[in-house]
């Protein structure tokens, strides 16, 4: 089995080295195209802390180099007025965000967060970055949920998974109720028109009941669901019609 040096490692006579490429963008820093230094060591475990931490550190110290050449002004503790001047508006960080963590990235990168960036504004406006609150993102949502779905079908649905997270959310509601022709109320509308009242007082007394109970799932719904779990679970069914369950 050959085991895999960590990244940005080799060995040589037994001896662990740290080597890494030295960034196209900050090579004018530096005298050399690679960062080359022992690592003192023949153990593959203290190798990879070795190089996590030396790469974490060189990730931190490019990226503060960045920033430096970017000239982006440093906010201290001052009066009000004073940092406001320091506020970039959402344009200038994305543009500071493409050249931070653009290196490298394909065109779809930037097109994406240039498109998200244009949403934000056309849904808030051209701010400074701070002045965007939690309670002015809420504007950004254009959909609120206001009921529930209903499914009317012949076939009920497959439902495959079998914990508590689906099915406390199906309620099946039978309907097995068939009217003949001669119980068929042609004039129905009329009928329940002229019974209104009665309906309204319904109504009511049912929106009682559901204040101070609850709306709980009445025996039909509970025992239809349960039928219907029963029937999706397939080691359930399989135990059912293959087995012989014997009491112990």
């Amino acid at each position: 089995m050959v085991v895999q040096n960590p990244q940005h490692t080799h060995r040589k006579d037994g001896i662990f080295y740290y080597c890494r490429r030295v960034p196209k963008d900050l090579l004018f820093r530096y005298d050399e195209e690679r960062i080359v230094m022992s690592l003192r060591t023949k153990s593959i475990t203290a190798t990879r802390r070795s190089a996590a931490a030396i790469t974490s550190h060189l990730d931190d110290y490019w990226m503060s180099i960045r920033i430096a050449e970017m000239k982006i002004p440093k906010l201290v503790a001052t009066d009000a007025e004073r940092i406001k001047q320091h506020y970039i508006k959402l344009p200038d960080a994305l543009a500071s965000y493409h050249t931070l963590k653009g290196i490298g990235k394909d065109v779809l990168f930037f097109t994406t967060s240039d498109r998200f960036c244009k949403y934000l504004i056309d849904v808030l406006g051209d701010r400074h970055v701070a002045d965007y609150s939690s309670s002015a993102l809420s504007l950004w949502v254009d959909f609120k949920p206001v009921g529930k779905i209903l499914l009317t079908t012949n076939n009920r649905p497959e439902i495959r998974g079998s914990d508590d997270g689906i099915w406390r959310r199906i309620w099946k509601m039978p309907f097995n109720r068939q009217f003949t022709e001669a119980e068929q109320d042609k004039e129905l509308m009329t009928t329940l028109t002229e019974e209104l009242p009665g309906i309204l007082n319904w109504a009511i007394e049912g929106c009682l009941l559901w204040q101070a109970n609850g709306l709980s799932a009445p025996a039909s719904v509970t025992a239809s669901v349960s039928e219907y779990r029963s029937e999706m679970d397939t080691v359930c069914s399989f135990i059912v019609d293959e087995c012989t369950v014997a009491a112990h």
